[in-house]
């Protein structure tokens, strides 16, 4: 008998491709929010659609991350 007995390797599953689309809407809304701040104007008009980006694509990525069975997707999404 062994003292630590060998427990079974769990399934590794693949992430879902909204995993990655998830993962670049945070990085549009990272740089999004560096643009705000840059003390240079117009960079509000710049920043428009790294914004619509990040949010558009954030709800759309934690649906789709939601239908299959992705919580780390829908975590990035949200």
């Amino acid at each position: 008998m062994a003292v630590n007995p060998v427990t079974p390797a769990k399934s590794v599953t693949s992430a879902s491709r909204a995993r990655g689309w998830a993962t670049s809407t945070v990085w549009a809304g990272v740089l999004w929010v560096l643009i705000a701040i840059l003390p240079i104007p117009g960079t509000t008009f710049l920043g428009i659609p790294f914004s619509l980006y990040a949010l558009v694509g954030g709800f759309i990525t934690a649906w789709v991350g939601g239908t299959a069975g992705d919580r780390s997707a829908v975590r990035r999404g949200r």
